[in-house]
């Protein structure tokens, strides 16, 4: 079978997108025996108006022979996603569309106007509209899909993974040891909820340490100098982030934005043995609610709750939340998200043409 995957960012983008269709594609490749290709916006010229990216990659995709079976559109990604979308659907292809957030052009900037906010609720609406045309629409959680799957003609439930090489057996944590470490994992930029995450966290006697680089970096530094409890460990690759998951007792996701529809890192937390922290957001609470802690969306008082009953719990209690994380990731393989795909794919494949 021939697959096309549509995607905003691949390798060596650092990215959740880059690395989840890095995931998907080795393992239809290798596991599967599947022809996969992928075409990213980095596959030609962009040109960017602050968040804003238009790409020149449709130039190529028209270019290009059409003879895929299967076309699996991931975004949301303006205007990448939604022009690929009717693009392919004018072909006659089979599309699989996986709606993995919503469109992010606020949650990316500081600062953002009101003509900004009204584009991207338009787009959203719109992207809404054309999933329509999607043989299938898949989204990473149920809670997510409430209120986007309405237009599908048919949707399914795949959520992301985590690899095996997550569930370390490196054995340096420490439950006795004090302060507790909490860890967050991310591109550095306004929806994450790094500024919540300083605000409610310094002072406390917590060992907070903020892995990651991006656009706000130098910004976060300046900020969280001559704060005692925090630390910015700046980019961390994934041999040493294998040891940070295996020494952290707390994984922190504070994001502020729907634009956070998940949050592989707490997935990849919670393999290496680390209590999720996170807020209550559709699909990023579906990974923390069972054995880690939810506090409301944007509310730094309960965060700084939050964040100090992590300090409170028990020796005991933290040691049995820790392996309950460890299990319920193992839930989540990238080997059965894949598998899934390939069955969805298999499906759409053979269905008659309506």
């Amino acid at each position: 079978m021939r697959i096309l995957e549509l995607i905003s960012e691949k390798p060596p983008s650092t990215s959740g997108f880059a690395r989840t269709i890095h995931e998907i594609q080795t393992r239809l490749i290798n596991q599967h025996r599947y022809s996969v290709d992928v075409i990213s916006i980095q596959d030609a010229p962009v040109i960017s108006f602050n968040k804003l990216k238009i790409s020149f990659v449709f130039i190529k995709l028209i270019l290009m022979k059409k003879d895929y079976d299967i076309v699996h559109i991931h975004g949301n990604s303006p205007f990448f996603s939604d022009v690929s979308l009717l693009f392919f659907k004018l072909f006659r292809k089979k599309i699989i569309y996986t709606y993995h957030c919503d469109a992010s052009l606020v949650a990316t900037m500081k600062t953002a106007t009101n003509t900004t906010r009204l584009i991207e609720r338009v787009y959203n609406y719109i992207m809404k509209l054309l999933t329509k045309y999607a043989d299938i629409v898949t989204f990473t959680t149920e809670s997510y899909s409430y209120s986007r799957c309405d237009k599908a003609k048919q949707y399914a439930i795949i959520p992301s993974g985590v690899d095996q090489k997550f569930f370390t057996s490196l054995n340096i944590r420490d439950f006795e040891e004090t302060p507790r470490k909490i860890l967050f994992v991310g591109q550095l930029q306004p929806y994450k909820g790094v500024d919540l995450l300083i605000e409610a966290g310094k002072g406390l006697n917590l060992a907070i340490y903020i892995a990651g680089k991006g656009d706000l970096f130098d910004f976060y530094k300046k900020k969280t100098r001559g704060i005692k409890n925090i630390t910015m460990l700046g980019f961390v690759p994934d041999d040493v982030l294998l040891e940070w998951y295996a020494k952290a007792h707390f994984v922190v996701l504070p994001s502020i934005s729907a634009a956070e529809a998940f949050g592989l890192v707490t997935l990849e937390g919670m393999a290496g043995g680390c209590v999720p922290i996170t807020c209550d957001l559709p699909g990023v609470k579906d990974l923390s609610k069972t054995t880690g802690l939810v506090f409301a969306c944007g509310d730094v008082s309960d965060l700084a709750r939050k964040l100090s009953q992590a300090g409170d719990i028990s020796i005991a209690e933290l040691q049995k939340r820790s392996e309950a994380s460890i299990a319920f990731a193992r839930g989540y393989l990238w080997d059965r998200c894949v598998d899934l795909y390939a069955e969805l794919y298999e499906r759409v494949k053979h269905r008659n043409k309506a």
